[in-house]
Protein backbone atom coordinates (compact mmCIF):
# COMPACT_ATOMS: atom_id res chain seq x y z
CA UNK A 1 0.00 0.00 0.00
CA UNK A 2 2.76 2.26 0.61
CA UNK A 3 4.49 1.26 -2.50
CA UNK A 4 0.88 2.60 -4.22
CA UNK A 5 0.77 6.21 -2.45
CA UNK A 6 4.64 6.56 -3.13
CA UNK A 7 3.88 6.52 -6.89
CA UNK A 8 0.01 8.04 -6.69
CA UNK A 9 0.25 11.07 -4.87
CA UNK A 10 3.29 12.50 -6.82
CA UNK A 11 1.71 11.30 -9.89
CA UNK A 12 -1.97 13.30 -8.62
CA UNK A 13 0.34 16.37 -7.31
CA UNK A 14 1.81 16.66 -10.76
CA UNK A 15 -1.31 15.65 -12.89
CA UNK A 16 -3.04 18.88 -10.56
CA UNK A 17 -0.09 21.25 -11.04
CA UNK A 18 -1.01 20.98 -14.82
CA UNK A 19 -4.77 21.42 -14.95
CA UNK A 20 -3.97 24.42 -12.93
CA UNK A 21 -1.58 25.38 -15.47
CA UNK A 22 -3.93 24.46 -18.24
CA UNK A 23 -6.77 26.89 -16.71
CA UNK A 24 -4.57 29.64 -15.79
CA UNK A 25 -3.51 29.85 -19.34
CA UNK A 26 -7.02 29.40 -20.82
CA UNK A 27 -8.20 32.87 -18.64
CA UNK A 28 -4.86 34.41 -19.90
CA UNK A 29 -6.27 33.98 -22.93
CA UNK A 30 -9.23 35.10 -23.21
CA UNK A 31 -7.95 38.03 -21.35
CA UNK A 32 -5.40 38.97 -23.85
CA UNK A 33 -8.21 38.16 -26.70
CA UNK A 34 -10.25 40.49 -24.81
CA UNK A 35 -8.20 42.96 -25.01
CA UNK A 36 -7.54 42.42 -28.86
CA UNK A 37 -11.23 42.93 -29.55
CA UNK A 38 -11.20 45.77 -27.77
CA UNK A 39 -8.34 47.57 -29.40
CA UNK A 40 -9.81 46.79 -32.67
CA UNK A 41 -13.24 48.45 -31.55
CA UNK A 42 -10.92 51.18 -30.56
CA UNK A 43 -9.02 51.51 -33.66
CA UNK A 44 -11.94 51.77 -35.65
CA UNK A 45 -13.37 53.99 -33.43
CA UNK A 46 -10.53 56.68 -34.13
CA UNK A 47 -10.06 55.77 -37.92
CA UNK A 48 -13.88 56.80 -38.33
CA UNK A 49 -13.20 60.14 -36.54
CA UNK A 50 -10.15 60.92 -38.02
CA UNK A 51 -11.60 59.90 -41.46
CA UNK A 52 -14.49 62.73 -40.23
CA UNK A 53 -12.29 65.30 -39.73
CA UNK A 54 -10.54 64.73 -42.67
CA UNK A 55 -13.52 65.48 -44.67
CA UNK A 56 -14.24 69.06 -42.20
CA UNK A 57 -11.11 69.81 -43.02
CA UNK A 58 -11.39 69.85 -46.40
CA UNK A 59 -14.43 71.63 -46.55
CA UNK A 60 -13.66 73.84 -44.54
CA UNK A 61 -10.39 74.44 -47.18
CA UNK A 62 -12.46 75.06 -50.19
CA UNK A 63 -14.32 77.42 -48.83
CA UNK A 64 -11.44 79.20 -47.72
CA UNK A 65 -10.16 79.42 -50.79
CA UNK A 66 -13.61 80.32 -52.48
CA UNK A 67 -13.61 83.84 -49.90
CA UNK A 68 -9.84 84.12 -50.56
CA UNK A 69 -10.60 84.15 -53.98
CA UNK A 70 -13.07 87.04 -53.55
CA UNK A 71 -16.46 88.04 -55.74
CA UNK A 72 -14.39 90.64 -57.92
CA UNK A 73 -12.04 88.26 -59.44
CA UNK A 74 -15.07 85.37 -59.85
CA UNK A 75 -16.68 87.44 -62.08
CA UNK A 76 -15.79 88.33 -65.78
CA UNK A 77 -17.67 91.99 -65.21
CA UNK A 78 -14.46 94.79 -64.68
Amino acid sequence: MLAIATVAVPTLAVAFTAWLNHRAHEGITRRIDGVDDRAARRDEAVRTAVESIARDVSFMAGRQAERDRGPAKDSNVG
